[in-house]
């Protein structure tokens, strides 16, 4: 590794408890402008905690310091780095169950908007590892909870021009949310019901049909714990034609279309849905979450019954066709990606040139027209074969 640049005097104050903690070497990564070595701190901090290296010193001050670096982290734009951080925030997680609720709240609320605002994210696997961290490591920690969790979730977005899959990826974490703790008061670790239903309501009324038909799927989700009577009042002013959409989501909830195994059935009488029978019982969090499939590439599909993590690494390290490595940093990324990333991430020389002259549809390794959908990606790398990837198959 590159020996890290001297601390910058703006951040010689932030830095000193860090410094104090991990040494005056890892902290200087910590600030480094270099990817690789803020990676290569990350890494070594979620391996030290996982060992116990730090066992000996104050754990406040410890946490804390785990916070502090975080926080720098967590809005980092290198793919990588970000993912790393998940890592650590995961190992965090661990330590906080030693923690009372009332600190490990304090502790992690400044960070909470933070991780809130990767949900959506350009990059798939950054949004999926902001989805995981809300709803396997700080939901199911029992000094977190759901209650906590969802509550920067649940607060409007700020901005006037919204991507609609930063709405998707906000309601259908809300919705898995639900299905798995359920609503106040049926349940103690549930969500609270109005503003779930409101903020679904409210983000019914986009332009943008994928977000509508995903609020529609938050209520629903919702009326599996808490019966009609209660969300009643949030549809009483929409139009015929809406309600009926809303309804056809309800039958598929009582007919046990579309929920996780285990999420109890709506309550109501009849076919009029009146009111509940009783209280909803809110579903056991589990204490882990299902295993990743390991057999089949996320990227480009392949499929191998006998892979390992091992060898899934070198497929995507060296093999997946969807992947290439960026010549200005060795970062690998999503060919799809790869645009966006020498744009707002790459620091490696000559990649803010590079993305000028890269037009917003096109390959940037064939120069190619190709379109913005995942399926013009996937139609161009792998069955039209890209001309200059190096890694398609001859």
């Amino acid at each position: 590794q590159p020996e890290p640049e001297p601390l910058h005097s703006n951040f010689q104050k932030e830095a000193e408890p860090l410094t104090e903690l991990f040494g005056d070497y890892l902290t200087r990564c910590v600030f480094s402008k270099t990817w690789n070595l803020r990676d290569a701190a990350l890494q070594k901090l979620a391996m030290d905690l996982q060992n116990g290296e730090h066992r000996q010193k104050d754990q406040n001050r410890l946490l804390a310091g785990y916070i502090l670096v975080l926080k720098r982290m967590v809005p980092d734009k290198n793919v990588q780095v970000f993912l790393s951080a998940m890592a650590l925030l995961q190992g965090l997680c661990q330590m906080l169950r030693q923690v009372r609720r009332p600190e490990a709240h304090s502790l992690l609320d400044p960070l909470m908007v933070l991780l809130v605002d990767r949900l959506g994210d350009g990059n798939a696997r950054v949004d999926k590892a902001a989805r995981d961290a809300h709803l396997c490591d700080l939901m199911r920690c029992p000094s977190v909870g759901a209650s906590f969790t969802a509550q920067q979730l649940l607060r409007p977005l700020k901005k006037k021009s919204v991507n609609p899959r930063v709405y998707i990826a906000r309601l259908q974490l809300l919705a898995a949310m639900v299905t798995e703790a359920g609503v106040q008061p049926e349940s103690k670790e549930g969500l609270p019901l109005d503003p779930t239903v409101q903020l679904a309501m409210d983000w019914f009324n986009n332009a943008n049909a994928d977000v509508r038909e995903n609020a529609v799927k938050l209520v629903a989700a919702c009326y599996a714990h808490a019966g009609l009577k209660r969300i009643e009042k949030y549809l009483a002013n929409i139009r015929q034609a809406q309600r009926d959409i809303f309804d056809e989501e309800f039958d598929r909830v009582d007919a046990g279309d579309g929920l996780e195994m285990g999420q109890p059935q709506s309550h109501r009488s009849g076919s009029n849905r009146s009111t509940p029978k009783g209280p909803a019982k809110a579903v056991p969090i589990p204490e882990e979450a299902e295993p990743e499939d390991l057999t089949t590439c996320q990227f480009c599909g392949m499929h191998n019954a006998e892979a390992t993590q091992e060898a899934m690494d070198v497929h995507y390290w060296r093999e997946c066709p969807m992947l290439t490595q960026c010549q200005y940093c060795k970062q690998v990324i999503e060919i799809a990606t790869l645009g966006p990333h020498l744009r707002d991430e790459c620091e490696g020389p000559g990649a803010a040139q590079a993305a000028q002259d890269l037009g917003p549809t096109q390959c940037p390794l064939c120069k190619a027209e190709v379109g913005s959908g995942e399926e013009d990606w996937r139609r161009h790398i792998l069955q039209e074969g890209c001309a200059a990837n190096p890694r398609a198959k001859t």
